[in-house]
């Protein structure tokens, strides 16, 4: 971290760190001493909106994955100036859509997550929770995956869709509600037959 010096007062910017997209960035300053007055400015990085520049703890908004951040807490003390700077690293992740809620009755049924967007990412469907709709997940690790509920249960299941990285993770959930019974017929599309028989 760049440092400078004044008599009477002082600034800390933090520790430098790394962060995922989808965690809050937040900068943790702390004055000190005889200090006038003091500010966060942004020094490196794609601009991004400090959201309460004049405060030594505050929210950023607008940070994007894959850049290095740097802010800097300036102070007026009363005999001179100071600052520090701070470093965030802000690693990629896609953010995680599970799709849309499913009930129905026994029987086969589509989901529709998004894929990972980012070299590295991985995604898989997880159970969360008690598996009262006995979900079955067919591909596991493909968003769009099928799912079957069997015929001997009923009520409902958290599925999750979890993307991952080595650094990071995003998950959301939908809810499977499984009303139970046997699975629904399906007799197949009409057809026009070109004879007609009698016993």
């Amino acid at each position: 971290d760049a440092t400078a010096y004044a008599q009477d007062c002082s600034v800390n910017a933090g520790t430098s760190r790394s962060l995922c997209a989808n965690d809050p960035l937040t900068l943790n300053g702390v004055v000190g001493g005889n200090i006038v007055s003091y500010k966060w400015t942004q020094v490196a990085g794609p601009s991004v909106v400090i959201q309460n520049p004049n405060s030594a703890v505050t929210s950023v908004l607008g940070a994007v994955g894959g850049n290095t951040y740097t802010f800097r807490l300036s102070g007026v003390c009363a005999i001179g100036t100071v600052f520090q700077d701070v470093s965030i690293l802000v690693n990629p992740i896609t953010i995680s859509r599970a799709g849309t809620n499913i009930e129905g009755c026994p029987g086969t049924y589509g989901l529709s997550a998004n894929a990972p967007a980012n070299p590295g990412e991985t995604g898989r469907w997880v159970v969360s929770s008690a598996n009262n709709a006995g979900v079955i997940v067919n591909s596991p690790t493909l968003p769009n995956s099928t799912i079957s509920l069997a015929t001997n249960a009923s009520g409902t299941t958290q599925l999750n869709w979890v993307i991952s990285s080595a650094d990071c993770i995003s998950t959301s959930s939908i809810t499977v509600t499984n009303y139970g019974g046997e699975v629904i017929a399906n007799a197949g599309p009409d057809q026009t037959l070109s004879e007609c028989y009698t016993a």
